[in-house]
C-alpha cells in the first residue's frame, strides 16, 4: 500500500546502447506497487540513430508516462546523470541504471517508510532511504547485499563494504540531492560516491525499511567486463584527493586501508578484462601500499573461490 502523504517520484535512467537493459528496467517500473504517480525521465547518452529509433518504439509500447532527453553526442554518465537531475519534477527522485530492476514494492516500502519517519517527527528532508538488494554476477545465482545504516556512515560509505554507494537502491527527496551541487563531472566513473560522500558529510542520514527477515527490493546486474581498471584507479585517486580531510580523520590506518581497497579493486576489473600486465601493476602497488594485509586478502579471497568451486 502507498504512503497517505502527497509523494510523487521522478525515475531517473541514463541510457546508452542498451535497449535490453532499458526494456528490462523500464518492465520493472511498470510493475511497481506505488499508488502515487510516477513519471519516467530517460536520457539517452548519443545513442546510434538506429538504437535510439528503438529507444523511442519502446517508450511508445510500454504504457508508462514517460520522458525522453537525448544528448546529441556521448557526453558521459555524470553529464548525463545532471541533466536527469535537473528535469526532475516531482518531490521525489529515484534512480535506475539500464539493466538494472527493482522488485514490485520497491518503491512502496521506501515512501511508506518515509511517511514514517515523518510522522515520528524524524528529518524525512533530509534522509535518503536505501534498500537491500540483490547482487547477481552475471551467469550466476544472486546473493543478498545488506545495507548496514547503523553507526558512523561517513566512515562506512568511504570504506565501501558495508555499506555501498548505488543510487538504484534509492529514494530521496529531490530538493536535498539538488542542494549537493550536482554530479562530478570529473568522475566518469564513481560519480555516485561522490555524491553520497557529499550527502552525509553535510549532515544527511541514509535509512532503510525494516522487514521481519532481510530481504531485498531491487537486483544489481553485475559484470565487470567493458570495465577501465586504469580509469577506476583515477577516479578513486580523484575522490580521495577530493575528501582527504574526510578519509584522513579516521587515522593513517583507515587510510591505508581505503588505498588498499582502491589498489585491489582496480587489479579485479584488470583480470576480469583479461589484462594480466595492468592486474600485476596494481597488485603490485597493492603489496607495496600494505604487504600483510593484501596477502591475507588475496589468501582469503583465493581460499573463499575454492571451497564454492568445490
Amino acid at each position: 500500500m502507498g504512503p497517505k502523504a502527497m509523494i510523487d517520484v521522478d525515475v531517473l535512467i541514463p541510457h546508452y546502447m542498451d535497449v535490453g537493459g532499458l526494456t528490462a528496467s523500464l518492465n520493472s517500473v511498470g510493475q511497481q506497487t506505488f499508488t502515487g504517480k510516477v513519471r519516467t525521465v530517460i536520457v539517452d547518452d548519443g545513442s546510434s540513430a538506429s538504437v535510439l529509433a528503438q529507444v523511442r518504439q519502446l517508450i511508445e509500447r510500454c504504457g508508462l508516462d514517460v520522458v525522453l532527453l537525448v544528448n546529441e553526442q556521448n557526453r558521459g554518465r555524470p553529464y548525463t546523470r545532471n541533466r536527469l537531475l535537473d528535469a526532475v519534477d516531482a518531490s521525489h527522485l529515484a534512480w535506475l541504471d539500464a539493466g538494472d530492476t527493482w522488485y514490485p514494492d520497491k518503491l512502496a516500502a521506501q515512501a511508506a517508510h518515509l511517511e514514517a519517519l515523518h510522522v515520528q517527527g524524524a528529518d524525512a528532508a533530509g534522509t535518503w532511504v536505501t534498500c537491500d538488494y540483490d547482487w547477481r554476477w552475471e551467469g550466476k545465482s544472486a546473493s543478498l547485499v545488506q545495507q548496514v545504516v547503523d553507526g558512523d556512515q561517513l566512515r562506512a560509505i568511504l570504506l565501501g563494504q558495508q555499506l555501498r554507494a548505488y543510487l538504484w537502491s534509492l529514494l530521496c527527496p529531490t530538493q536535498s540531492m539538488k542542494e549537493l551541487g550536482g554530479f562530478d563531472e570529473q568522475l566518469p566513473r564513481l560519480q555516485d560516491l561522490d555524491m553520497f560522500i557529499r550527502f552525509i558529510a553535510s549532515g544527511g542520514k541514509l535509512d532503510k525499511p525494516v522487514f521481519s527477515a532481510p530481504r531485498a527490493l531491487c537486483v544489481y546486474e553485475k559484470s565487470d567486463v567493458g570495465r577501465d581498471a586504469a580509469q577506476i584507479r583515477a577516479c578513486n585517486e580523484h575522490i580521495f584527493a577530493k575528501h582527504e580531510a574526510l578519509f584522513r580523520r579516521y587515522g593513517p590506518d583507515f587510510v591505508k586501508q581505503t588505498r588498499l581497497r582502491a589498489e585491489l579493486l582496480s587489479a579485479r576489473f584488470a583480470k576480469n578484462n583479461g589484462d594480466g600486465r595492468l592486474f600485476a601493476y596494481f597488485m603490485a602497488r597493492a603489496f607495496l601500499r600494505a604487504p600483510v594485509r593484501a596477502a591475507r586478502t588475496v589468501l582469503q579471497k583465493t581460499v573463499l573461490k575454492r571451497g564454492a568451486e568445490g
